[in-house]
Formats: structure tokens, sequence, C-alpha cells
């Protein structure tokens, strides 16, 4: 799996402070990376985002976070958009003890029992409190040319089932608004850094560009007895995108995605 780290948008802190906004690091849980944590609160509300000690440039939000005390809860989203943390914390002076639960939002396949938060991974660790760094910095202070202009649209949704096939698939679609017939369709696998190409501002705005539509497609297995993920064109992929399109068309009032 890959390794995952914390960072939350953080004012500038210094050793001997109190509370949980500031810097903090982690030195590795399981066979993991160290990795860095910013955090800064707003009342009773965390901020942040989260992001791979492997690439300092993707960062991802943090969601249902609390304070109150000194404890301190959040959860985060995995990179791949299939297992979501939840972080609970006891703030110290100079560290915050932490516990972590899993959700696999998709345990086909499972999930690598070494890593970061695998099965064997510890489920308590400490995060100590460290000065800014230059990653901090870069985090709290983003060179204005990585914003990226949100393309208005709207998203539809539909599902289908192929039972001779064994699958289901599930598809999302995003259109442009201004977009008044749709001249093509980008395919996005549901799997990996599929999520993240999906919702990324660039991509949705060359789908403007281009007048063309995004497609989020996952395709599963119809029956539970823990089977993979299947994904692929020779195990229902191409019939369950083809039908998908023509339920896209009814529900987004696109008649042409049918075609």
């Amino acid at each position: 799996m890959a390794v995952l780290a914390i960072l939350f948008a953080a004012c500038t802190v210094s050793f001997a402070q109190t509370g949980p906004a500031g810097t903090w690091r982690v030195d590795g849980v399981g066979q993991s990376l160290p990795w860095e944590l910013v955090l800064k609160t707003d009342g009773t509300m965390p901020t942040g985002a989260v992001n791979s000690c492997a690439s300092v440039q993707n960062a991802f939000p943090i969601y249902e976070g609390t304070s109150e005390g000194n404890k301190v809860s959040f959860k985060c989203m995995s990179g791949d958009g299939q297992r979501t943390i939840t972080f609970a914390g006891t703030v110290g002076t100079d560290q915050i003890a932490f516990a972590w639960e899993l959700q696999n939002q998709n345990p086909d396949p499972p999930f690598s029992a070494d890593g970061t938060f695998g099965n064997s991974a510890p489920r308590r660790f400490t995060a100590k409190r460290i000065p800014d760094d230059d990653f901090t910095k870069r985090v709290n202070h983003p060179p204005v040319e990585q914003a990226a202009t949100v393309t208005p649209g709207n998203e539809f949704a539909a599902s289908v089932n192929l039972i001779q096939k064994g699958v289901k698939a599930e598809g999302r679609i995003f259109i442009p608004g201004g977009v008044r017939r749709v001249q093509s369709v980008s395919l996005v696998i549901g799997w990996g850094r599929g999520f993240d190409l999906y919702d990324d501002p660039k991509w949705r705005q060359l789908a403007l560009t281009l007048q063309s539509g995004m497609l989020l497609a996952r395709i599963t297995p119809i029956d539970t007895e823990g089977r993979p993920v299947v994904n692929s064109a020779d195990r229902g992929g191409v019939e369950s995108v083809l039908a998908l399109l023509p339920r896209l068309a009814q529900e987004s009032l696109h008649p042409e995605l049918s075609h």
C-alpha cells in the first residue's frame, strides 16, 4: 500500500507550545517512511490536507475534524480514494499520541498486510513536535500558479448489472457547463489514481475545451465471494460502459451519449 503522510495547513510554531496546532513528525509506522503533520485549528475544527511523503506536490483535505481540550480527531482519504483513515489523538506539550482505524471501501483486492496502514502496522503511534520546515511553508503558502480554475458543470450517475458477465458497473459523468452537445467521452477507470484524474481541475478544463464529458466507471463482481475488482475489458468492461452510456444519456438529457 502506498505510504501516506498527513499534512495540515498550519500557523508558525515553536517548541514548548501546547495544543494541537503546529508541525509534527512521525518517524515511521510499520515499514513506512517518516511523516510530517502540520495542524491548524480554528476553534474546535481542525483543518488541513493530507500529503504523501513520496510526493510533496499532492495534498488531500481532511474532514470531520474535532478538537476539544487535549483531544483531537479527524479523517482523511487515501490517494486512490479506496481507504478512509480515522485518527484520534491525545495532545501533550511536544507530542501527540495517536490511534487510528481504517475503513477499506473496496476490500477487493485486500490492502497489503504491511506498510503504513496495513494489517501488521501498529494501531498506535506518537507524533513529535518539530519546527516548521520548507514543506510546511509550501503547504501554507502555495505558489499562485498552482491554483487551478474550477470548471462549473453537472455530474450524473447511473448503474447497470450484466448478469451474464457476473459484473455490475457504476458510472459518474461530468459534463462541463455550456456543453450543449457532448462531442466525445473520456473514460477514467475508478481505481488507483483514476479518482484524482477525474476530479483534476485541469482535466475538467480540457473537457470544456473539447466539449466532452468525463466518465468515471467502476466494474465489480455481482457476487459477494470476495473476488477481485474487475476493471477489465474482457471481463465485461466493454459491455458495461456501452450499457452505462444510454442510462447516462437519459439521466443527463444528453441523448447523444447513447451513440
